[in-house]
């Protein structure tokens, strides 16, 4: 019921944390656990380079929450569950802790069915562009080459 998973970061991994999250440079480790018992609890503590990275990381990283979750609605994330996310810092690290019950990952489930539902009618009627023919079509014959004229035949010179 309970998974628990830890590693240090090669530099690499860590080099795309730090590019795509504002305030991750400097991730060195992940840990966290995942408590399947009564839907779904989780815990990540992000190890950083320092306590003093850790509590700007923090910062950082709760702004970008705070300017997101009130958008979590329009893709079907319960509200009851965005509240229940939460950050800290302890020592050189970031955590992030979350839960979800069964009753909010059915509706996060019920929501996701929806939106792929939407993405696939988006991809069944696409809107009118012009035909650029079918991909199983031939394609065209390619286009001769011009024939070359004949040079006429060098005409050796007389003899001196």
């Amino acid at each position: 019921k309970h998974v628990w998973f830890a590693g240090k970061l090669p530099p690499e991994l860590a080099a795309l944390a730090s590019a795509g999250v504002a305030g991750m440079a400097g991730l060195r480790s992940v840990a966290g656990s995942l408590d399947l018992s009564t839907g779904l609890g989780l815990s990540l503590s992000f190890g950083l380079e320092s306590p003093e990275k850790a509590k700007t990381t923090l910062a950082d990283v709760q702004a970008q929450f705070d300017n997101v979750k009130g958008m979590a609605p329009l893709f079907g994330v319960p509200s009851s569950a965005v509240a229940k996310v939460g950050f800290t810092s302890k020592d050189s690290s970031v955590i992030m802790t979350a839960s979800l019950t069964m009753d909010e990952i059915n509706a996060l489930s019920t929501a996701v069915g929806q939106l792929t539902a939407g993405m696939d009618q988006a991809a069944d009627d696409p809107p009118d562009l012009p035909s650029l023919g079918k991909l199983d079509d031939p394609p065209p014959p390619p286009k001769p080459e011009p024939t070359p004229k004949p040079q006429p035949t060098p005409v050796p010179p007389p003899p001196t």
